[in-house]
């Protein structure tokens, strides 16, 4: 009886051990501000080193929005948070407004540093938003796309108001970005005037992209695992892996979507992008860019990216709104 009760006595401070190291990896991935641990861990929730050539190209082309003179917009999100973003009115002025989804930890200028050529080249006005917890917005805990989605309904709405209903809407996403453009794209309350999406390297659903990363990284991959990273989710933001599920939100897409995804991603795998493509029930179309990595593919080629864009844009092209 003494033995059965130290088995059950270790194996109940295993237990505790794992459910506290689901918090921490939690943490990592959720937190606005994840706690310094080793590189190992902290790398499972990274797509990029900020060492990395190419990002001292995305600071010297951030320099390039900026200059085009921005206007800064807030609002308050459905539960109190200011969410700030950066606005350009193009003197095009076609009537057409695409709000730009950033990926997680990111910002919006930093995110679209290159891609708003193509959109300000067109005559699109830009809206730059900032996610909650990233950015100059406020917030504590990423939402992996399902919070987010409800934000930009949020600035979709206002938009409306900003432009009293004579808009043309669209939405483009990167990432997490890409996640919640698509959880959007299903929502009851999308704008009847947004036209389509666009979702860039969009992972399937945040069980499927966690699972991934501590698998590839930390090399433990276990239901329960996921189940207490689940808990922490719940308890801490309020909302479980089931909410941010791209996946299931495809099946019920009510906008025309442009899937676009780089085939040497290993960040987010490349093969999501047909899983998605596949369950989506919209209009859709898919564009694969060879040799680009995790939110690369416009930086790697782009001609094709905006290929792509032109195409997909021309098929789905909806009567102007007047502006008068």
């Amino acid at each position: 009886m003494g033995v059965l009760l130290w088995i059950l006595l270790a194996a109940g401070i295993l237990l505790v051990l794992y459910f506290l190291f689901a918090g921490l990896l939690f943490n990592q991935a959720v937190a606005s501000r994840p706690l310094p641990l080793p590189h190992f861990v902290t790398a499972a929730f990274r797509s990029g080193d900020d060492s990395d050539p190419y990002f001292d190209k995305v600071r010297a082309a951030e320099k390039e929005v900026f200059a085009l003179g921005l206007s800064e917009l807030s609002i308050l999100s459905y539960d109190g948070l200011k969410l700030r973003a950066y606005y350009y009115k193009n003197p095009q002025q076609t009537g057409k407004l695409v709000i730009l989804s950033h990926g997680m930890r990111s910002s919006g200028t930093g995110e679209f540093a290159f891609l708003h050529r193509y959109y300000v080249a067109r005559g699109f006005d830009l809206l730059f938003v900032d996610h909650r917890a990233c950015g100059r917005s406020e917030g504590k805990y990423l939402g992996y796309g399902y919070l987010e989605s409800r934000d930009l309904i949020s600035w979709a709405q206002f938009a409306n108001q900003l432009y009293e209903n004579r808009v043309r809407i669209y939405m483009h996403g990167v990432s997490m970005g890409a996640a919640a453009v698509l959880l959007a794209s299903a929502d009851k309350s999308l704008p009847a005037n947004v036209q389509s999406v666009v979702s860039d390297c969009a992972y399937t659903s945040m069980r499927a992209e966690f699972a991934w990363q501590v698998k590839k990284v930390v090399h433990l991959h276990t239901p329960l695992l996921l189940k207490f990273v689940d808990l922490w989710c719940g308890m801490c933001a309020h909302y479980r892996f089931k909410n941010a599920s791209p996946l299931d939100a495809v099946r019920q897409a009510r906008v025309p979507v442009l899937f676009v995804h780089g085939d040497a991603d290993d960040y987010v795998p490349f093969a999501m992008q047909e899983e998605l493509y596949i369950a989506c029930t919209a209009k859709k179309s898919k564009t694969v860019i060879h040799g680009a990595s995790h939110a690369r593919s416009y930086f790697t080629d782009t001609p094709a990216y905006e290929t792509a864009l032109d195409v997909f844009f021309s098929d789905t092209e909806q009567p102007a709104i007047p502006l008068v």
